[in-house]
C-alpha cells in the first residue's frame, strides 16, 4: 500500500471538522430546546460563537505539549555508533508525536472557524 492521495486526506479531514460542526450545531440546539428559554437568533449565534471559542482553547495544549518536544536529543558525529542511533530513534518517534500534536491542533482550529462561521451566518440571516 502506498501513501493515502493528498485529496483523500483533506477531504477526511473536513468530513471530521464538518462531522463535528453538525454536532456542536445539535448541541447548541439542544440547549436552546432545552433550556426553557426561547432562543432566538442573536443568542442562537452567540451560543456558536462561544463553541468555536471553545475549540480554540481545546487545541491549546497541542501548543502546550509541542514547545519542549526531543529539546536537547541530537544525533551527531561524536559518541558511540549506538548511542547516534538511539539518538535517531528517539528523535523520529518524537516528530511522529509532533506530527499528531499539529494535527489535532489544526482540527481544532478548523473545527472553531467553522463554528463561528456558521454564527456568522446565523446573524446575517436573521
Amino acid at each position: 500500500m502506498g501513501k493515502i492521495p493528498i485529496l483523500s486526506r483533506i477531504l477526511r479531514f473536513m468530513g471530521l471538522v464538518l462531522l463535528v460542526d453538525l454536532a456542536l450545531f445539535a448541541i447548541v440546539a439542544a440547549t436552546c430546546l432545552m433550556g426553557g428559554t426561547h432562543c432566538d437568533a442573536l443568542m442562537w449565534s452567540d451560543r456558536m460563537f462561544w463553541a468555536g471559542i471553545i475549540a480554540y482553547i481545546g487545541g491549546a495544549p497541542a501548543i502546550i505539549a509541542s514547545l519542549n518536544t526531543a529539546s536537547g536529543i541530537e544525533a551527531t558525529m561524536f559518541g558511540s555508533a549506538w548511542a547516534q542511533e538511539a539518538a535517531v530513534n528517539v528523535i523520529s518517534h518524537e516528530h511522529k508525536a509532533l506530527g499528531k500534536r499539529w494535527i489535532y491542533f489544526w482540527h481544532m482550529v478548523a473545527i472553531g472557524s467553522g463554528a463561528i462561521a456558521v454564527s456568522i451566518l446565523i446573524s446575517a440571516l436573521a
